[in-house]
């Protein structure tokens, strides 16, 4: 058989990290080794500004971190990098974001960050272009290794005629490169599955192949299933891809929908690709078979998966803590509806995210440092609302409780925030009202935070399916 078929899906789709959101795009790598992030933007559109966080603190270049355009580098991982990394570019009006999280861990070669499949006798290429290893300063030597061990292959394409069945494994492209007179290396891991050249081709599960996702109750997830159908398009016609959890089919449960979709390959072989939907994963899903089958007169099979509970990392009681800024007061009434009233009809109702809201939330007519500090120690984010900056309404630069029967926070109330946010321990969005706003009368810790990340505009008009809740939701999950 001529030519090559590869499959080259998101091996992340299925791997969850524990330092990871669920869902999330994650690239692997080893501890020692230089690594690049990219952020997706129009390569045609100049003056392009790029700002990077982890874990919604700003990244600083440093001599182990450099920027390189569209690309982060770390030089040498080191375990701590472990994390969910977000790039926020900015040109003209427009801004994008893209998140990724990134797993460090010990040893000589990543994990897989794609997989490809060929059929045996096939003729199967390997590339490690720049888009997945680009270099800095001199590139040296490109080195294949399989399985982790050198192969003595070198370049940055290598070739495999009539693979046999013991070409399954994992290829790892090693590319040495010296920047500024010290020599790093950097690499990337594709695992190849082969498939038995049969005289008539059976059906077969390709992924996944006795696979564990870790997922915590009550989260939204999707599984994906990739099959081969066959080398004919009609085959399609009489092959069914379906799937069952416990050996039971999946409309026992409302919270489980199919959706299946083909595809026409090299040589014309078909492809099928099953995805399950779970709208919220259920205690009794955990441990139990989640079964991939593909049937048709050739044959059939099928590849299993399972959920395991993920480790809480992050025990938080709500999402966000939501607070107006500079307070109540004349004017004000648009930013204490949008806290009291629009994002718990928005997010609590519609979506589930818990919050806790200044003047809703806390009933004491005297709010204390502590309450504040277990209030917002127990939240992922917090969200202030910005409204009418301007030397006329900032009333001494307080932040006040939404609530008009409340007491403004003291010197040291205000002082602990800013100082949890200069020190990154609290990530904050800012939201901003239809008004102009003075952003000179912010204090600093505020300033920097707009400057960095930027904020989110609202005005009454704007429906709860708009762009402006989703970008909320977004970044308080």
């Amino acid at each position: 058989m001529t030519g090559v078929i590869f499959l080259l899906l998101s091996w992340s789709l299925l791997v969850s990290m524990s330092r990871c959101r669920d869902q999330q795009v994650v690239l692997h790598t080893v501890k020692s080794q230089a690594f690049s992030l990219f952020c997706d933007t129009d390569q045609h559109v100049q003056n392009v500004t790029y700002t990077w966080t982890k874990d919604n603190c700003t990244i600083k270049v440093t001599p182990r971190i450099k920027f390189q355009g569209n690309v982060i580098w770390f030089l040498s991982t080191e375990l701590s990098d472990s994390g969910n990394y977000r790039c926020r570019s900015t040109y003209s009006s427009e801004i994008v974001e893209n998140a990724m999280c990134l797993s460090v861990e010990s040893g000589l070669c990543p994990r897989p960050n794609q997989f490809s499949v060929a059929w045996q006798g096939s003729n199967v290429n390997f590339s490690c272009t720049e888009n997945r290893i680009p270099t800095m300063g001199q590139e040296l030597q490109v080195q294949w290794w399989k399985d982790c061990k050198p192969t003595g292959m070198q370049g940055r394409e290598i070739s495999f005629y009539n693979m046999p069945m013991s070409g399954m494994g994992n290829y790892t492209c090693l590319v040495i490169f010296k920047y500024e007179g010290k020599t790093y290396n950097a690499s990337y891991t594709t695992e190849l599955i082969m498939l038995k050249d049969e005289a008539e081709k059976k059906p077969k599960v390709i992924f996944p192949r006795d696979k564990t996702v870790h997922v915590k109750p009550g989260e939204r997830m999707k599984l994906d299933c990739t099959v081969f159908i066959g080398e004919r398009e009609e085959e399609t016609l009489e092959t069914t891809v379906y799937w069952t959890i416990n050996n039971s089919y999946t409309q026992k449960y409302p919270q489980l929908h199919e959706n299946m979709t083909f595809e026409v390959r090299e040589n014309n072989n078909v492809y099928g690709h099953s995805t399950l939907l779970i709208s919220e994963v259920l205690p009794e899903f955990f441990g139990m078979p989640f079964k991939c089958t593909v049937m048709n007169p050739n044959g059939m099979d099928a590849g299993v998966l399972h959920l395991k509970q993920a480790a809480s990392q992050d025990r938080k009681l709500y999402n966000a803590y939501v607070s107006c800024y500079p307070g109540t007061g004349p004017g004000c009434s648009a930013a204490e509806d949008l806290a009291l009233r629009l994002m718990s009809e928005v997010l609590e109702q519609r979506h589930g995210l818990r919050l806790f809201i200044h003047g809703r939330d806390n009933t004491d007519v005297e709010v204390n440092l502590a309450a504040m500090t277990d209030a917002i120690n127990q939240s992922r984010t917090v969200v202030l609302i910005l409204h009418r900056m301007s030397p006329a309404n900032l009333q001494c630069q307080v932040l006040i409780p939404v609530s008009q029967g409340q007491d403004m926070l003291n010197a040291s109330q205000r002082q602990h925030l800013c100082s949890a946010i200069a020190q990154c321990t609290i990530p904050v969005i800012l939201v901003e009202d239809n008004e102009n706003t003075d952003h000179s009368l912010l204090p600093e810790c505020l300033q920097a935070v707009r400057q960095t990340q930027g904020a989110l505009r609202w005005n009454p008009t704007v429906q709860p399916s708009g762009r402006f809740w989703k970008q909320l939701r977004y970044r308080m999950t």
